[in-house]
């Protein structure tokens, strides 16, 4: 006992020797940075713009300081946007590339000096206007994006629209000056100041890239603290506008008492004119008909506002995985579930779309993940992740789970950071080790299926309860922690097993008799979920490997049928699946091994594929509906009926984002007014003992506590 508590005292004294020694390098170079942006040391950029949306244009002088790029960067080869010309440049400069397949050209700064280079200027003029794109690619996607583009309606350029030299730096400073039409407004990053038709920025802290978003906007402000919250809409809307900014109050109070002190100077929400849910340092760029979802404010913006933390202060080191996205759903999404109750059912939302979606042909580990393209993607790199810090919160605690957080903001803040760092701050906090569990998480493909089996309950003196859990993927075994619930006549108990083999027996005593057992009953664990879990949704058609689409060879509105069906399977090639296109004719009955779905009320499969509610919705309706057959739970037949030719577009961009329901009911208008899941009758991770059952009727199981309020 004596030798452990030794080394248990030198492994504490070392931890807090190296905690000590981070927090002073952390304070030495926090004070070095803030001391270079206040005693008036150049910045990396000092950029001066003068932008002409009337012709799509941009005029730029730029001057840039080279000698802070970096030492890893080579400082003579840049990226330009091929759509502007330079005019001039000191030192010159030569063209390297010109590739018709990208948006830039590659040029290198000519120099004799023997000496490195320290500064370089250039001034450019040109167009840069490439449209959202739409289509195929958006729906995959679920949003529209482009790389840059300056127009009558806004501008919006980025580092993607290489706007600015791009030497291929990893973070730095600056400041701009921006010429302005008339009534425009200009956001960036940083602390903006007016100077009659100039707009300028100073953003003291590292920056990933520089952003220029302008348009004739309505500023809104409102000030608290030390933090300014700003809305510029398209159109005056006061009310629209401090709805918002309340709410963007209350949320970061909310998030600096998670996280830490709030980074930026400002937040600011800003409507952008087309649909976007964009989220920028110190700002977030929303479309015009998305800012106006009532729900919005209360689910995708805490989101955008907490990416202010995850991504856009502590930066994401792609070269070893984007970790943002699920501990930014975690502690926003998710946590605001949990204040409703409604936890469970979130994780099993998050666990359904990843067993919807992914698939032997899609699956990567999550170390992969750099950004979300398509559904598999998604249920990965924000699922996945989301339930892998769920796990790690129930291992750790709410307390330390939280302190572990903040000291890795604190020690990775306006710097690249990766899942090791994550590990690292975990390890640090608690003082364990976490790197076979940040291993199985994010550098493994797939997810363990569970199963329970042999159960059985003795009497002697006490009750012992047994059964066998087992791990049925054909992938390896999987370490997990697995919650089973047991049932008595008048209060629920919980145990967390530890199961990575195969198969494992456990054992559970008790003096009162075990009623039933629900193995995993608020979808705690990252697993396949059993077909017989979840109700059937729209996802599972959506997210189909193999899925046939059956259209009605009569009906008024065929032609609007058939452009859905294909548009769903251009989307489908895109991600490998198989969509097949028949008519009804063409068909003696509806096979057996695929997920279908029937379109018309005139298709012969009618009867077959229709939910018992249609009869109760009255003409004119777009109706939505999906089921499992009986026959073959792991297949789902869906339904679609039309209230008229221009609801089909609509709906076809609406369904993914109303992938979880089972019942969609939307008017003439494409308004929903019905919305429905329907819930499983029985999962097979629950075990009645025979003609007990009714005797937990009444039972049901708190939901965990919020992560914070």
């Amino acid at each position: 006992m004596e030798f452990h508590s030794k080394k248990l005292f030198i492994f504490l004294l070392l931890t807090i020797i190296t905690e000590m020694t981070n927090r002073i390098l952390l304070f030495i170079s926090a004070l070095i940075l803030n001391i270079s942006c206040t005693v008036g040391q150049p910045k990396a950029y000092e950029i001066q713009a003068k932008l002409n949306p009337d012709e799509g244009k941009i005029t730029a002088e730029v001057n840039i300081n080279l000698s802070s790029l970096g030492r890893e960067v080579n400082t003579t080869i840049f990226k330009l946007h091929k759509g502007l010309q330079i005019l001039e440049s000191r030192p010159k400069v030569e063209l390297l590339s010109s590739d018709s397949e990208s948006i830039y050209h590659s040029y290198r700064i000519l120099t004799t000096q023997s000496e490195p280079l320290t500064s370089f200027y250039i001034h450019y003029s040109g167009v840069i206007a490439e449209a959202p794109d739409g289509g195929i690619a958006e729906y995959a996607r679920g949003f529209s994006q482009t790389s840059g583009i300056i127009s009558q309606k806004g501008v919006y350029l980025s580092r993607s629209s290489y706007w600015i030299p791009d030497f291929g730096q990893q973070v730095f400073t600056y400041q701009m000056e921006v010429e302005l039409p008339d009534a425009w407004k200009s956001v960036s990053q940083g602390d903006k100041t007016l100077q009659n038709s100039r707009e300028s920025f100073l953003c003291k802290n590292p920056q990933e890239e520089v952003y220029l978003i302008a348009a004739p906007f309505v500023f809104y402000e409102k000030i608290v603290g030390q933090i300014s919250y700003q809305a510029y809409l398209r159109t005056p809307d006061s009310s629209l506008a401090f709805k918002y900014i309340d709410a963007t109050v209350d949320y970061m109070a909310m998030f600096e008492k998670m996280i830490g002190p709030y980074p930026y100077s400002k937040f600011a929400l800003v409507e952008n004119f087309w649909e976007t849910g964009y989220g920028m340092p110190s700002f977030t760029l929303l479309g015009e008909k998305i800012i106006r979802f009532p729900f919005i404010i209360y689910s995708s913006y805490p989101h955008e506002l907490l990416h202010n933390y995850w991504g856009n202060s502590v930066y994401v080191d792609y070269q070893t995985g984007n970790w943002c996205e699920g501990i930014t759903a975690y502690m926003a999404d998710h946590n605001l579930k949990e204040q409703q109750g409604q936890g469970a059912e979130y994780r099993r939302t998050t666990l359904q779309k990843f067993s919807d979606f992914v698939n032997e042909n899609n699956d990567f580990p999550l170390n992969q993940f750099l950004s979300r393209n398509n559904p598999a993607e998604e249920a990965i790199g924000y699922g996945k992740c989301l339930m892998m810090n769920h796990a790690l919160r129930n291992m750790v605690g709410d307390s330390l789970f939280l302190e572990s957080y903040r000291h890795f903001y604190a020690q990775n803040k306006f710097r690249k950071a990766s899942f090791n760092d994550i590990n690292y701050s975990f390890d640090i906090v608690t003082g364990q080790s976490h790197k076979a569990f940040f291993e199985q998480w994010t550098s493994r493909k797939g997810a363990p299926s569970i199963e329970i089996a042999e159960v059985e309950k003795v009497n002697k003196d006490i009750w012992t309860t047994s059964f066998t859990l087992m791990q049925t993927q054909k992938e390896n075994v999987f370490d997990v922690q697995i919650p089973v619930a047991f049932y008595f006549s008048d209060r629920i108990e919980t145990k967390v097993y530890a199961l990575n083999s195969r198969s494992e027996k456990f054992s559970f005593t008790s003096q009162n008799e075990v009623l039933r057992i629900e193995v995993d009953p608020q979808f705690d664990v990252f697993r396949q979920l059993h077909p017989l879990e979840v109700p059937a949704t729209i996802s599972q058609l959506i997210g189909s490997e193999h899925l046939l689409i059956i259209l009605p060879a009569s009906d008024s509105l065929k032609a609007e049928y058939e452009t859905m069906a294909k548009i769903w399977k251009e989307s489908a090639d895109i991600q490998g699946y198989i969509v097949e296109i028949r008519e009804d004719n063409q068909l003696k009955q509806l096979p057996q091994n695929a997920s279908i779905w029937v379109l018309g009320r005139n298709n012969k499969f009618y009867t077959e594929a229709q939910p018992d509610i249609l009869g109760e919705i009255s003409n004119p309706a777009s109706v939505i509906f999906a089921k499992k057959p009986k026959e073959n739970p792991e297949t789902t037949i869906g339904f679609i009926s039309l209230a008229n030719a221009a609801a089909g577009p609509r709906l076809t961009k609406l369904l993914p984002h109303y992938g979880k329901y089972s019942l969609l009911v939307f008017d003439a208008k494409n308004k929903n007014i019905i919305k429905d899941i329907i819930e499983p009758q029985w999962s097979p991770l629950h075990y009645y003992f025979e003609n007990e059952s009714s005797k937990t009727k009444g039972l049901k199981l708190e939901p965990h506590n919020a992560l914070t309020e």
